[in-house]
Parts: C-alpha cells; structure tokens; sequence
C-alpha cells in the first residue's frame, strides 16, 4: 500500500507563517510528502502522549543561517488507511554556531 501525506489547509498556512527561505520551504514540503511514507514504519510507535491517534515526527534541515527543525504530529488512525494526516507542527531554529 502506497502512503499519501495529506496537509490540511491550517497546517498549510501555519508554514506559510514561519516566513522561511524558499530553499527551505521546497526542502521542507519534499521532504515531508517523501520522508514521512517513507519512514512511517519506522516512526509511527513513538504516540503524542495524549493522543493515541497521532505519532511525532521530526524534520531538521539546515541552511547557510541555523538550523530549523519541524516537529509534527502525523494522524495516521483517523482517516482512510492509505493517508497521513499532519495534525500539527511546531519550528523552532538554532544558529550553526549554537550546534554542536
């Protein structure tokens, strides 16, 4: 069976929010249309603790600035078995020269 991720319209405009570079926007979108099916075997035992329909997963992706990294809530349990739903996402960032 071949997993979609579908991206809700709020979810959509909460990225749009964060105002990131455009390289980072293109990396993040790829990225979570390709990772999240891709390693949803993986990934989707580590549940929100309060919401047994979701599971966390977590995109970093750094730039020539710092680093970003998305975490999400993926809603695997509530729509056709064939669909990922982000539920939600946070961003935070770090500087390159924070990371160690």
């Amino acid at each position: 069976m071949t997993l979609k991720v579908v991206v809700p319209a709020p979810i959509s405009k909460a990225i749009n929010a964060f105002r990131l570079p455009r390289q980072v926007m293109v990396q993040l979108v790829s990225r979570m249309h390709h990772d999240i099916p891709r390693d949803h075997p993986q990934f989707h035992h580590f549940r929100v603790d309060k919401d047994e329909r979701t599971y966390t997963y977590r995109i970093a992706i750094r730039d020539e600035a710092c680093r970003h990294l998305f975490t999400m809530a993926i809603d695997d349990s509530t729509a056709p078995p064939d669909l990922l739903i982000v539920a939600s996402i946070r961003h935070d960032t770090r500087q390159n020269d924070e990371i160690v």
